[in-house]
């Protein structure tokens, strides 16, 4: 495999955990927002109570991106993502 073809990978690894990282902490704050104790939001949510709490403390392992999003959608929010050439300043 090719240096070009790592180097991509890299960047398409780290914009898909840049992205997870996103739509967690607009989950984290919409539910913070609506005030809900974990249980509660496991409720709504339709998940147990363990997802939620590791939801809430940042936990990105147990949540595809696609998850993450319908979890969204479940609280009301519409989910938009933008595309354009990698920012080589990073």
């Amino acid at each position: 495999m090719g240096k070009l073809v790592r180097d991509n990978m890299a960047a398409a690894e780290a914009a898909e955990l840049a992205l997870k990282q996103t739509l967690l902490e607009a989950l984290q704050k919409a539910i913070r927002a609506r005030g809900w104790k974990q249980a509660e939001a496991a409720d709504e949510l339709g998940l147990d109570q363990a997802k939620v709490s590791k939801l809430l403390n940042g936990h990105l392992t147990d949540f595809s991106t696609e998850r993450l999003v319908r979890l969204l959608a479940l609280l009301g929010h519409d989910v938009a993502v933008s595309i354009g050439p990698i920012s080589r300043r990073r």
